[in-house]
Parts: C-alpha cells; sequence; structure tokens
C-alpha cells in the first residue's frame, strides 16, 4: 500500500470513535473491516455509524457434528420451523423460518437422523440468512457411495484470500500420521488490485 494512502487512512483514524483500529507494520497496513470506502462513506458523513457497524458484519458456517445432534451449537426443531442457536451457556436465540412442503419433509427426516445421532448439519448465519448444509447422498440412503472410503485417511482444506492450501494425511495405529499429498495454490495474481477505484 503506498505511503500516500497510508498516511490519509492513518489520517481518517484520528476521527474514529472506540476502539477501531487499522493495524499498521513497517509501512504496510494488514488490514481494515469493513472496507477503505465503507470508511470513507463513515468518516463524511454519508453513513450513519449503525450503517458502518452493519456493513464490516460477515457470515458464518458452523460445522456440524453427529455425535452432537447434528449440531452442537444449533436445537433443531424443524416441525415448528425454529432452530435455536446457542452461542454460549446461557444464550438462546430462536431463528424462525419459512419453508415448502417438500422442503419440511426434507428437514423432518434430516432431524430425526440427527437426533438418533447418525447425521451431521453445518448451518451458514448471515446477517439476513439462515443456509443449511448437509449431504443428500447420504440422507438419499446412497450410503455405498461412501463404501470405499478409507477411515485413516483425512483431506485438510485451508482458504486464505491469497493462498488455497490442501493436504491428505493418513493415520496409523498410533496415531501418528504421514502426509500423503500437499498442495498450495497461489490465488494472488486473481486477488491483487488493479489500481482503479471501486467499491467491489
Amino acid at each position: 500500500m503506498g505511503c500516500g494512502l497510508r498516511k490519509e487512512i492513518e489520517d481518517m483514524l484520528k476521527f474514529i470513535p472506540g476502539n477501531w483500529k487499522l493495524e499498521c507494520h513497517k509501512r504496510r497496513c494488514l488490514g481494515l473491516f469493513g472496507g477503505r470506502s465503507n470508511l470513507r462513506r463513515y468518516l463524511k458523513g454519508y453513513i450513519t455509524k449503525d450503517e458502518f457497524k452493519d456493513r464490516r458484519l460477515v457470515s458464518m458456517l458452523i460445522a456440524g457434528e453427529t455425535r452432537q445432534k447434528g449440531n452442537r451449537l444449533f436445537d433443531l426443531d424443524f416441525e415448528n420451523n425454529l432452530i435455536v442457536f446457542k452461542p454460549k451457556r446461557g444464550i438462546k436465540i430462536s431463528i424462525e423460518f419459512v419453508c415448502s412442503k417438500k422442503q419440511k419433509e426434507e428437514l423432518l427426516k434430516i432431524q430425526e437422523l440427527c437426533l438418533r445421532k447418525e447425521f451431521s448439519i453445518a448451518v451458514g448465519l448471515s446477517k439476513d440468512h439462515v443456509t443449511l448444509c448437509f449431504d443428500e447422498e447420504w440422507l438419499n440412503g446412497n450410503k455405498n457411495f461412501y463404501s470405499n472410503l478409507k477411515e485413516n485417511r483425512v483431506l485438510g482444506i485451508d482458504q486464505n484470500p491469497n493462498y488455497l492450501g490442501l493436504s491428505i494425511i493418513e493415520f496409523d495405529e498410533k496415531n501418528d500420521f504421514k502426509v500423503l499429498h500437499k498442495r498450495v495454490y497461489d490465488l494472488s495474481k486473481l486477488t491483487k488490485k488493479s489500481g482503479k477505484a471501486s467499491d467491489d
């Protein structure tokens, strides 16, 4: 990031309320959550503090577990079109949803399998949407689809803005592992800025 832009952002930061900070290290800015154009719009008074905070929100995906009745952070009540989010002990947030009759049949089947600890479901949350992610092959009874998989082999994926890492490891009886395959995909050319002004 150029020195002029860094100076401009540092000057803008003097007027930011609270503890919003821009982390800078050796003349290089590491990140501004919410985007530079969002910050400029806030500082010029085009958007309110609440709108600025709202635009900084990101969605999350919480993976499920079969041992935890589908997902440890969610109670599923698809009969009543309800999902209860439990971010920590003592806090429960009810989320109501609307679905078609066909979707409800599928959700009830998922709920039954989750209660028997035979199925897991990942739940995506954003400000406006709830997304349910599950394995349709398993749900539709096609368990043979996974019959030839090795139980001691794992695929790991690490996603970063500029790189995608992939590794396949295999565990032995002592829980030691060996790396069978690893690869890093460089995406930096795709994420490089063109130098043109944009709100994207």
